[in-house]
Formats: C-alpha cells, structure tokens, sequence
C-alpha cells in the first residue's frame, strides 16, 4: 500500500515539472516574438548614423573683408538644401560672441563633397555660404572669437568645427615642439699682481760714513685664475630678420580706428610684424558718422574718396621693407 502512494505522488511530481517547462518556453517564445516585431515596425530606437568628414580651414582675405574657407578633403556628402539628393542633409552654423547664426547657402553651395571649398561670410543681413566670391558684397568678421560648425540635420549631431575645439583632433592639425639646447659657457678671469718695490736710503750724515741699505725690490708676480661657470641660458623670444613692420597710423583719432584681417582693433600707431616678401590687408573703419577720406603708404596716395560709414581696405603687397600705412578720416 505504502509503496502505491509513492509511485502516485512521483508521478504527479513528473507532471507538474513538466507543466512549468510548458510554460517556460511559451513565455519565451512570446518574448522574442515581441522583440523581432518591436524591431520589424521600428518601435525599438535606432543609433543615428552620422556622416563623416575630414576638412580643413582656413581664412580668405578679400580686398573689404575676409571669409572663413572650409576645404572638404574626404568623407561623405553633404546637402545645405532640400532639393539636394545627398543622404546627409546638413546645416552651417557661425558661433559668435554675440551667439550662433545659420548660415544661407546659395545655389552653388548646396551640394558639398570632396574637393570642394565652401566660403562662410559676413553681410548686414546675416551669414551666407558660396564656393565663389566673386561679385560678392561683405562686410568684416566680427571682432573676438569666431568659429564654423556644420550639423547633420537628421542626427542633430556635430560633424566638424573650425578651428577645432579643446581636445578635438583634426585631420589636417599639425603640432610642432621645439626644443632648445643648454648652452655651456666657460669664463676665464686673469688677476695681475705687481708688487712695488721699497725706496732707497741714503743717510746725509758725513762725519760717519754710513753704509748705503738700498732695499732690494719683491719680484712681480702674475696670477692667473681661471674659472669654470656653467650657465643655463633662459631662452628668449628671437625676433627673425625675414620679418618687416607695417606701422598703422591714423587721424583724427577720435574718427574711426584701424584693423587687421581677421578683425583686430589695432591702437593708433601699432607695428605690425609680418614675414618679408608678403602682403597683408588692413581695415580702416569710420565712425557711422564719418568718411576716409586718404589713405597714404610711406607718405604716397594710394586711396581717396568715399562714402559716409564705409570701411575701406588696403593691401600693402609684397612687403621686403618697414612700410608706414596712414588714413585720414573726414
């Protein structure tokens, strides 16, 4: 009897194990069902792809302004406009010190791939995007920082800024050390020393002859020393003879003020330094009120006449000796 109560409960033990694995692998089963149709419908997010690209900036100095140049070397294609059938549809923002702006591209800026260069610059109206300048109005950059960064649209990620930002490596960035070896200097001092020999005596008394003391002279004796000093050099910022200076002078002071490309307000009368045997652009800009009405390199006219707020731009080109630029605001 007691061995046909065991043989029943193990029996029914077997049924429920075999009860709970059932449901097991229907719970599984339901599980990865619902995981494969999350995934079939796109109820599951995805990682966004972004585009790559490898580019390299630069500025472009006009005759009245500059540009900021963004060369794209490899990577993908980017569209700035919607009727481009690029897959990175993509948006050009210029961070300011007064804020970020979009910048507008125009027909032939709305497809960017590799070996193009795209142009960023300033108007009254905002900022634009062009890959030729020609017959294009612009004024200055801003003063201050000043920097590029392009968007992909679709992942609202950052591709690429210019310059680059703090610990961003860019494709084309190149770094270079240089260091300075410890001089040694050996300085050798001589001390001459002379010894002056002692008077002659002769007593006058002629009653009794006195022998004559003449006192013998020390010998000279030449010492020289000679000492070892090392010296460790601190290094010192050497100007180089390949460089010429523009000085920038302007009047009445109160007028208007020079600048140099990109936009640095300069002080009245500053040296600029600049590599011998190239050119450089300079700004100078009137009060909204005022007009240049000169403009004078070493004393010769090069500029005259203009209309009232307007910036006007030289370049002195070619440089291989200390030029003096001056404006005269009317």
């Amino acid at each position: 009897m007691l061995m046909g109560v065991k043989e029943i409960m193990g029996s029914s033990d077997d049924a429920v194990s075999e009860v709970v694995a059932e449901i097991l692998i229907i719970f599984l089963v339901l599980a990865l069902g619902a995981i494969v149709g999350a995934m079939l419908f796109g109820v599951m997010p995805s990682i966004p792809k972004t585009a790559y690209l490898a580019t390299e900036g630069s500025y472009k100095t006009m005759p009245t302004y500059s540009a900021i140049a963004i060369k794209h070397r490899a990577g993908d294609a980017l569209s700035f406009s919607p009727t481009s059938l690029s897959s990175y549809p993509s948006e050009v923002y210029v961070d300011t010190t007064a804020g970020s702006f979009l910048a507008v591209p125009d027909r032939s800026a709305a497809l960017f791939q590799p070996g193009d260069t795209i142009y960023v610059y300033n108007t009254a109206t905002g900022y634009h995007i062009t890959k030729d300048l020609t017959g294009v109005t612009a004024v200055p950059l801003p003063s201050g920082a000043t920097s590029v960064k392009i968007i992909d649209s679709n992942a609202n990620l950052i591709i690429v800024t210019w310059p680059p930002t703090r610990n961003e490596v860019s494709p084309t960035s190149t770094a270079t050390i240089t260091l300075t070896p410890t001089a040694t200097a050996t300085a050798t001092a001589t001390i001459n020393v002379t010894a002056t020999p002692t008077a002659t005596a002769t007593p006058t008394n002629t009653a009794i002859p006195a022998p004559t003391a003449t006192a013998t002279p020390t010998a000279t004796t030449t010492t020289n020393v000679t000492a070892s000093v090392t010296a460790t050099p601190t290094p010192t910022a050497t100007e180089s003879s390949d460089t010429k200076t523009i000085t920038v002078i302007w009047s009445p002071k109160a007028s208007g003020y020079g600048s140099e490309s990109p936009p640095v307000r300069l002080t009245n009368s500053q040296e600029i330094r600049v590599p011998k045997g190239s050119s450089k652009t300079l700004y100078f800009v009137p009060n909204s009120d005022k007009t240049v009405l000169t403009i004078k390199l070493d004393g010769k006219t090069v500029y005259s006449g203009a209309s009232v707020g307007s910036t006007i731009s030289y370049t002195v080109s070619k440089i291989v000796e200390d030029r003096t630029l001056t404006a005269t605001f009317s």
